[in-house]
């Protein structure tokens, strides 16, 4: 996956692990704002900091999740952007700078997350 690739769009960015509970919960939110967003230019990439690989497909398929996910087994991804705690989300502009954080997902989040996305994707 090429973050270039999305230049233009906003982008959420979202570090995440199958043994994260709030994970749990944050992915199928993200799910939401990927199918409302996705064709207003937004693009989501989850990026699984799990050690092993085994459990990521049942655990994205179990929540129904859709949008594209790497696997950062070499944590190359995770350490350039030093995520403070599971999950976390960095919200990119269309110019590709960051401009929103959140470290750790707490209920109430998404709609946090939903008055960003549609701040930047205004401009």
């Amino acid at each position: 996956m090429n973050l270039a690739a999305l230049s233009g769009k906003v982008v959420i960015i979202d570090f995440w692990a199958t043994w994260c509970a709030p994970c749990r919960e944050e992915l199928p939110e993200l799910e939401k704002l990927h199918k409302k967003y996705g064709d207003k230019g937004l693009a989501i990439v989850g990026v699984s900091v799990d050690k092993e690989p085994g459990g990521i497909k049942g655990f994205l398929e179990k929540l129904k999740v859709s949008f594209p996910v790497v696997h950062d087994a070499g944590h190359q991804v995770s350490g350039k952007y030093s995520p403070p705690r599971m999950p976390s989300s960095y919200i990119v502009d269309r110019k590709g700078i960051v401009r929103y954080v959140h470290g750790g997902y707490r209920a109430g989040d998404a709609a946090e997350f939903e008055k960003q996305i549609q701040e930047l994707l205004a401009h």
